[in-house]
């Protein structure tokens, strides 16, 4: 999990294709916003992983790092609701989103 993490940060380039594309699939366009979609596309789609809590919680420290911005800060509530779009079998708490 950590390469994946790893991999993500140093990928990270927004655009409008690819996981990039999937992020910015909302009228607002955000930094934050964007990047924890393309982390959480890449992480299902890619590595098949299901956004458990505890995945989502760790997305949280490692978004703040990638972004690396003093006025943005990622914490969960924003990370869960940026994921809440996902397919609901994506999310394995997603009875608690």
């Amino acid at each position: 999990m950590l390469l994946t993490i790893s991999k993500a940060a140093r990928e990270f380039e927004p655009s409008e294709s690819g996981i990039v594309g999937v992020a910015i699939d909302s009228q607002k366009r955000s930094v934050k916003t964007e990047y924890i979609r393309a982390f959480g596309s890449l992480l299902t789609n890619q590595h098949h992983f299901s956004l458990t809590k505890q995945i989502m919680k760790a997305m949280v420290p490692t978004a703040n790092v990638t972004i690396n911005a003093p006025d943005i800060d990622v914490t969960y509530d924003d990370v869960r609701k940026a994921l809440a779009k996902l397919d609901d079998e994506q999310l394995e708490d997603s009875g608690q989103k």
